[in-house]
């Protein structure tokens, strides 16, 4: 197996367990205090997908809610991944 397929390989089990925990987070938690797996799991979505994801920080701090911190984290990761993929795939056809 060659490096690159490693590399993607773990890219896309990281990201899949860090929305997999988010999203069981946020949808299985019935208490009125706050979320800290969905907080802990929408900041790291947020660190994996920038600088796609500095949208996030456009919002006020009200509206920082579940589905903006999942969506704005998710769509920066998913655009980051395919970036990565491009590049590895670019730089494996080169050799």
């Amino acid at each position: 197996m060659r490096p690159s397929h490693v590399f993607v390989g773990a890219h896309v089990a990281l990201i899949a367990l860090v929305v997999a925990y988010a999203l069981f987070s946020g949808l299985f938690y019935n208490s009125p205090d706050a979320n800290l797996g969905v907080g802990l799991g929408g900041f790291a979505l947020i660190a994996l997908g920038l600088p796609w994801s500095l949208i996030f920080l456009a919002f006020p701090e009200g509206a920082q809610g579940f589905e903006l911190i999942f969506a704005s984290g998710s769509v920066g990761t998913l655009i980051n991944l395919c970036i990565h993929v491009m590049l590895w795939r670019r730089v494996a056809g080169s050799r």
